[in-house]
């Protein structure tokens, strides 16, 4: 069983953060409220040793305290681009062109596979519109897009308190496919 690391914050020694994203203030033994911002970041407010106050975002501060840089990148990604998820699993440095890329939901980095899994259902009907090359694997629980020239696993986006699949359909108009309708097998029954 790993160690659960608790660590100073760097700059901020006076406080401490977890794996979690839990922050801490030694001087009294309290842990820091975390507000959401208009933007869907969680925040948090520290103090330095010469008591000028910061608003910090805790992904950066995350990866400030976990995640190596050898390679000096500026931004913070959050790669399954869920704003909210501050699991280290799902952070990394990036570039600004990275970054961008991961928020725009039309030119996402995306991972492909070779082949489908076996139980994949391609997905031909959803709340009333047409689809067509769109997959959903129940096992894996993961949807795929295959163009004719590579199957890409699609990246689940945030919205509402739900995840959903950003989908064209056979007329190009934008549709939401919520992951728990997936799950509960409500699609193909138009």
């Amino acid at each position: 069983m790993s160690e659960y690391q608790i660590l100073p914050i760097p700059g901020f020694e006076r406080y401490t953060i977890n794996e979690d994203g839990e922050v801490f203030d030694t001087k009294d033994n309290k842990q820091i409220t975390q507000t959401l911002d208009k933007d869907g970041y969680y925040r948090i407010k520290l103090v330095d040793q010469n008591n000028k106050r910061f608003n910090k975002y805790v992904h950066r501060l995350l990866a400030e305290t976990f995640i190596p840089n050898p390679l000096n990148l500026p931004e913070v990604d959050h790669i399954l681009a869920i704003k909210t998820d501050n699991r280290l699993t799902n952070l990394r440095w990036v570039s600004r062109s990275d970054n961008q890329k991961n928020k725009n939901g039309y030119n996402d980095l995306f991972e492909f596979v070779d082949t489908l899994p076996e139980d994949a259902d391609e997905v031909e009907f959803y709340t009333g519109h047409q689809l067509q090359n769109y997959y959903y694997s129940p096992s894996l629980n993961k949807m795929y897009f295959n163009n004719g020239v590579r199957i890409r696993i699609m990246i689940p986006r945030y919205c509402r308190k739900s995840l959903i699949y950003l989908c064209l359909d056979r007329f190009n108009k934008h549709i939401q496919i919520y992951l728990t309708r997936l799950q509960k097998g409500l699609y193909n029954n138009e």
